[in-house]
């Protein structure tokens, strides 16, 4: 006959909680701080940006164009400034820079324009290629102050050339906004794309684009084996906000502008990746622009290296479907063991990030939990 500790156990084995447990009360109040402090966070980020929206619009209302710049540069300051105090964990060196970056955003809705100080470097190199014939690819990344780049290259490229850039969601007319400037054409990103640039770039056109998805993502390799099999150049452009307050444009040339071969092509990845941790990092510009060209002698880094810099850029639910991924090839009979190898060291690579992240506050909550700040 079973008796009541035959029941208990099968009650186990089917998964159920016994009522009665001892660990059950301390279980629930964890999910439940769980829980609080989730929303915590999300009430705090949703305050911080209707605080910074009600700032930025009364600007517009109170302030002088000529002053909407320095004001939201002064809030963005005093407001990275509080909330470091507020969290003395917080360890985000571009917060100030993301922050002016949704104050311009704000600033500029509705085709409004106000004088931005920008310091370009690196003309001379777009207007090189803007010259020329043939057609050329602008690279950056999602990182601040990135819009300012349109103008710019649109001032280059005005004798004629047609200027389009790639984004996610274009407006319906086809175009996109641009900061203080006229609205520019946008091409969807979708299947086609890759055709639609291609004639725009044999036309002799210019091609603005953002090589990851978001910030802090993974940085894809597709548009630089593109600019390989169709022999265009490209040249790469990173912002700086400075510390008077001048937004710096550097325009440089690819490592490997004509991204001929696979080493190039890594060599273009590394240094992308490269400068936008930099930026994220809060770092100055070089005082001297990189030249175009590198010795392949330097093309040559260690594989490690490469790897570690480019799973850095990975946001976290990244890094778990990787790891995932790569767990189940490893798992799969079929998969080659010359495979195997490689598989195994990135893997490790990846488990060892993760373990990194979970006890040490990443610098930025974007690629602490895979969304923005606002």
């Amino acid at each position: 006959m079973p008796t009541a500790a035959d029941d208990t156990s099968q009650e186990r084995v089917r998964g159920h909680a016994h009522p009665l447990r001892a660990d059950y009360p301390w279980e629930w109040s964890q999910a439940a701080l769980s829980a609080i402090k989730r929303r915590l966070v999300h009430g705090r980020i949703l305050g911080t940006g209707l605080l910074l929206n009600g700032v930025a619009r009364a600007l517009t209302w109170m302030r002088p164009r000529g002053r909407w710049y320095w004001d939201a540069l002064f809030f963005s300051r005093l407001m990275a400034w509080v909330m470091r105090r507020v969290r003395p964990g917080l360890n985000d060196p571009s917060l100030e820079a993301r922050l002016l970056h949704r104050f311009l955003d704000v600033l500029a809705e509705g085709g409004r324009r106000f004088p931005i100080p920008v310091r370009v470097e690196g003309m001379e190199i777009l207007e090189e290629l803007a010259a020329g014939t043939s057609g050329f690819v602008c690279c950056t990344a999602h990182v601040p102050f990135v819009k300012l780049f349109i103008p710019v290259v649109r001032q280059a490229v005005q004798q004629g050339a047609e200027l389009v850039i790639v984004v996610k969601y274009p407006n319906a007319d086809g175009c996109v906004e641009v900061w203080c400037d006229d609205p520019v054409k946008a091409i969807a990103v979708g299947s086609g794309v890759l055709l639609q640039t291609r004639s725009l770039l044999r036309r002799g056109g210019c091609l603005m684009l953002l090589a990851d998805k978001e910030q802090g993502e993974y940085i894809s390799s597709n548009i630089f084996r593109f600019v390989g099999k169709i022999q265009s150049r490209i040249l790469m452009g990173f912002p700086h906000l400075q510390a008077d307050g001048v937004i710096l444009l550097q325009i440089v040339e690819a490592p490997a502008p004509e991204c001929r071969n696979e080493l190039e092509i890594r060599a273009n990845l590394d240094f992308i990746a490269q400068n936008v941790r930099s930026i994220l990092a809060g770092d100055e510009a070089p005082e001297k622009v990189r030249p175009g060209v590198i010795p392949m002698a330097q093309l040559n880094v260690a594989e490690r290296g490469r790897e570690i810099d480019r799973i850095q850029l990975y946001s976290r639910s990244q890094l778990e479907a990787r790891t995932r991924r790569l767990e189940q090839l490893l798992g799969d009979r079929l998969t080659p063991v010359a495979d195997r190898d490689l598989y195994e060291k990135r893997l490790q690579l990846m488990q060892e990030e993760l373990d990194l992240r979970s006890r040490v506050q990443t610098r930025s909550e974007y690629a602490q939990d895979g969304t923005p700040l606002f």
